[in-house]
């Protein structure tokens, strides 16, 4: 099995297919369900709204599996509020039943204050943050993080 500095970094990587654009950040996701399978997303992959997160939870139950338990790696924090959705990131990753949630970077407040990191440790979600992997994501985002 994989490291979580390794589905981290394939998250990182994710995200640099997506289109940078003034009005959202490049973010990529993989899911590994508790029977080890992966399902990878990023930001506005299928749809001009959708976050990356977002992205692989849709792939995961297209394939029919169950998310009670898994694991959520994304480069940065899940979203808690939403423009363009009713439901944040945080939120649905907490009503999947996902048991631990890693990213790399906290979510700059350039939209809105995100408070996803308190939100899924209130809910009992594991929180990893790899900070070491942060420069990454910035330099990804670089056309919103000057």
């Amino acid at each position: 099995m994989k490291s979580d500095r390794e589905y981290l970094q394939k998250a990182i990587d994710l995200s640099r297919r997506c289109e940078p654009c003034s009005g959202s950040y490049c973010v990529g996701a993989v899911i590994v369900t508790q029977d080890g399978r992966e399902f990878g997303g990023y930001t506005h992959e299928t749809g001009a709204h959708n976050h990356a997160e977002e992205e692989a939870v849709v792939k995961a139950m297209a394939a029919g599996v169950s998310l009670s338990g898994a694991a959520m790696y994304s480069s940065m924090e899940p979203c808690s509020k939403r423009a363009s959705k009713p439901v944040s990131c945080s939120q649905l990753l907490m009503r999947h039943g996902f048991r631990k949630v890693v990213y790399a970077l906290n979510e700059p407040p350039l939209f809105t204050e995100c408070s996803g990191d308190r939100d899924l440790r209130a809910a009992g979600i594991e929180v990893v943050v790899l900070d070491e992997f942060a420069e990454q994501v910035r330099e990804v985002n670089r056309h919103l993080l000057k």
